[in-house]
């Protein structure tokens, strides 16, 4: 089989309840490679209000390794702070290359920096770990990855151990700079934080508290439908007062990342041209009208489907639009599977969300990765850690 017909060749999962049943999942190949992608210190840049940059990087993550990847179809899934993607070892020095760009554009453009490292899927077996891989449709143009068996999650740690990561992580050196070169066409950023229109956007983590069991995370994804029905009906994005941002500063970024050694009045004048368009995105959209290959309603409805807020990868994640109640309800649920042994779980709650966006064109070929405002996955994290640290003591 090719490798770029892995993903697509397995069984689609075409409602996020059958995430935990493992017959829907497919092994990845024993020659192949977790890529890991971290911000290191987000939480401490999400606590400076810095949650936006730290989204921008981890979806810089994806788009620079797609491309080192010649645009091959492969799993990965978006982290908030980072990223994670399965890959042939074939592609393993131009994913490197990748990755050493990108610590440079996180340090230059972001003031950030970014941990990086690779782990064979072999490797995580002969450890007791496995890569098992769903495909999850989100449309009949999109589906994105589910990760199991708790190789990704080893991966993790492994590319993150003081001692043991040596052996796994790219790391860049004056040596390396030579090499670096990341591509992230297709990065945008161009959407207001989105406001709730239940009350409540509710960013959530859940890992089992015993490795490789899959009965908390079915639990938890009955909990979820319990108390809101079908989560892809809480989908922030369906909000229809979302909106363009009208800002200028806000496309500055996307610019530098585009053309970063361009001088500054070609910068400015890319800049514009996107200002440009966007005001005009705004008006056509709001008409109804077309403005060349840009049908913005159509663009907006796809986007809507188009959108990743609920993720497995060794770790359930969502972002959803509740009521004070439903959020008041599902983490009272989640405390009693966390006192009964069964989850470790972190939450977190704000006022709206933020979609982060990898744009190829305005039809389909687009997908939309949220994040709950005011740090979300990150602040999550910090809770669930903490549980899982209190449990070692």
């Amino acid at each position: 089989m090719e490798p770029n017909d892995f993903f697509k060749s397995i069984a689609a999962i075409e409602q996020f309840e059958g995430s935990h049943d493992l017959s829907r999942y497919h092994p990845a190949p024993g020659d192949w490679l977790v890529a890991i992608f971290d911000v290191i210190g987000s939480t401490k840049a999400i606590e400076e209000d810095r949650y936006k940059d730290v989204n921008a990087v981890g979806v810089c993550c994806i788009t620079a390794a797609l491309h080192a990847l010649d645009g091959m179809d492969l799993p990965y899934v978006f982290g908030g702070d980072g990223a994670t993607l399965l890959m042939p070892s074939t592609s393993r020095d131009s994913m490197a290359s990748a990755m050493l760009g990108l610590q440079q554009i996180t340090q230059r453009d972001f003031g950030l920096d970014l941990r990086t490292g690779m782990v064979s899927v072999d490797t995580l077996r002969a450890r007791g770990a496995d890569v098992l891989v769903g495909r999850f449709v989100l449309s009949s143009s999109k589906s994105v990855a589910l990760f199991a068996g708790g190789g990704v999650q080893l991966a993790d740690h492994l590319v993150k151990d003081p001692a043991e990561g040596e052996a796994f992580r790219v790391e860049l050196t004056d040596q390396s700079l030579e090499t670096a070169d990341a591509d992230t066409t297709g990065y945008s950023c161009r959407w207001r934080p989105i406001k709730s229109r239940h009350g409540t956007i509710l960013t959530g983590l859940i890992q089992a508290q015993e490795s490789g069991v899959m009965a908390p995370y079915e639990q938890s994804i009955e909990l979820l439908y319990s108390v809101v029905g079908d989560p892809r009906d809480r989908n922030p994005v369906s909000n229809p007062d979302k909106a363009l941002s009208g800002r200028w500063s806000d496309y500055r970024k996307e610019i530098a990342l585009q053309d970063p050694h361009g001088p500054w009045w070609r910068r400015f004048w890319s800049q514009l041209i996107i200002f440009r368009n966007v005001q005009l995105g705004r008006l056509f959209t709001a008409l109804g009208l077309k403005l060349g290959g840009y049908d913005g309603r159509h663009y907006q409805r796809v986007m809507a489907e188009q959108t990743d807020h609920l993720r497995f990868d060794d770790t359930l994640r969502f972002v959803i639009d509740v009521s004070e109640r439903e959020c008041e309800t599902l983490i009272e649920g989640f405390e009693a599977l966390y006192q009964n042994g069964s989850i470790f779980y972190g939450t977190q709650t704000s006022q709206s969300a933020l979609m982060t966006c990898i744009v190829n064109d305005f039809d389909t070929d687009h997908v939309h990765f949220l994040d709950g405002g005011d740090g979300g996955f990150t602040m999550a994290a910090k809770g669930m850690k903490a549980q899982i640290k209190a449990a070692e003591l």
